[in-house]
Order: structure tokens, then C-alpha cells, then sequence
């Protein structure tokens, strides 16, 4: 899905993360070789060919994959809004994959109708979500298959991804009230001292040295 986000250099993927292609997060196409298909060659071997740390899917620790999509952010709600659209990939992720079992260890071809699946995210098609998906509508972008079906998951689910569903709809500042009362549960202005244990002092004797 995200391969398929990062060709639309103006879309759905370049309003969420407020930034796009550039030295910090290369968009290019992770490149497997010696593999079937990519469902395959993500599953097996995870690490692409052409992986790099700015690239925007950066798969070189062995743990984690980092996103490095998202523009720095100091806004509660914009934070939160990067958090629930990756929640909202897998969220949909898992939705579209769940009626076909596959397990990789025993067989290398995934269930075709998940390979046709995922390949059909590339092409093109018009879409009843571009206000969701355009910054300005009156330039031109080379909308997505995959985006117009992630718009319309997150408008039949918005209750599940308030900030980024607010943001997308020009509802949301991007800020979060802060209580001090709270705050101050969780760092105290004032730290109190801790109290001095006072210990008896025993000299030592000679027959201790």
C-alpha cells in the first residue's frame, strides 16, 4: 500500500505526512530480486536490495520498520494523526488479507487472488474522496486505487481515527488542551527532597583492618 501511496507524489500520503520526497525520506520503490512476487519477497527476506536509512520505509534494523514519511511536530493532534494513519494501514491491512491463509514457511506463492489483490492497488481510478486527498484541488495528481479505498475505510471508521480523520477535514487544529492539574500529577513543579537516612557510625577496630 504504501509503494502504491508513494507514486502519487501529491496525494493522499503527501498531505499526511506534511512533507514529501526529499533527503530525509526518499519515496523510491523498495526493489527485491530472485522473488516470485513483492507479498513474497516481504514476508521471507523482509530486507530489499536497495534498502537505505532515509528511505521512507527504512527496513535496516532487524526488530522494526520505520516510517520516515511524517514531518517533525510539536502539535499534539498532528502527532496523533501520523500514529492513527500507519494504525489505519494495518487496520486495513488485516481487513483485506484476513480471508486467505498463507502460511510462509511452506509455501512460497501467496493465494493468487491476494497477489491480484495487492496489484490492483496500482492502478488508476477516480474517486469520490479527492477533497480528502488534494492540498490544493486545482493542481493535478495521478490519483490511486489505494487511495480512494483507505479514504472511504477511514470515512465508514472515523470514530476509530479521530485526529487524523479531523485533519484530513480541515476539523482539527492539531492541538490537545493540556490540564495542568494532570500535568502536574506526572511532573510535579515542586520535587520534594528525599529525607536523609541517618545511619550509625561504627568506628572500625584495629582487628577489622
Amino acid at each position: 500500500m504504501l509503494t502504491a501511496l508513494q507514486t502519487n507524489t501529491n496525494g493522499l500520503l503527501r498531505r499526511v505526512a506534511q512533507r514529501g520526497s526529499n533527503s530525509w525520506t526518499y519515496w523510491d520503490e523498495l526493489e527485491y530480486r530472485n522473488v516470485p512476487n513483492t507479498i513474497a519477497a516481504v514476508t521471507q527476506s523482509r530486507r530489499a536490495n536497495n534498502s537505505a536509512k532515509y528511505q521512507g520505509i527504512n527496513l535496516m534494523h532487524d526488530n522494526t520498520i520505520e516510517l520516515r514519511y511524517f514531518n517533525s511536530n510539536a502539535r499534539g493532534g498532528r502527532v496523533l494523526k501520523n500514529l492513527e494513519f500507519v494504525t489505519m494501514l494495518y487496520d486495513y491491512a488485516c481487513k483485506v488479507s484476513e480471508p486467505y491463509h498463507w502460511d510462509a514457511e511452506t509455501d512460497d506463492t501467496p493465494p493468487a487472488k491476494l497477489v491480484e489483490i495487492v496489484e490492483g492497488y496500482r492502478y488508476n481510478h477516480e474517486s469520490s474522496f479527492d477533497a480528502l486527498i488534494m492540498e490544493n484541488e486545482d493542481e493535478e495528481a495521478n490519483t490511486k486505487r489505494i487511495e480512494g479505498l483507505l479514504c472511504k475505510y477511514l470515512f465508514d471508521n472515523h470514530s476509530r481515527y479521530p485526529n487524523l480523520y479531523g485533519f484530513l477535514n480541515d476539523t482539527d487544529d492539531g492541538s490537545i488542551e493540556l490540564v495542568v492539574d494532570e500535568l502536574e500529577m506526572v511532573y510535579p513543579t515542586n520535587t520534594p527532597e528525599p529525607e536523609p537516612v541517618e545511619e550509625e557510625v561504627v568506628p572500625l577496630q584495629r582487628s577489622d583492618y
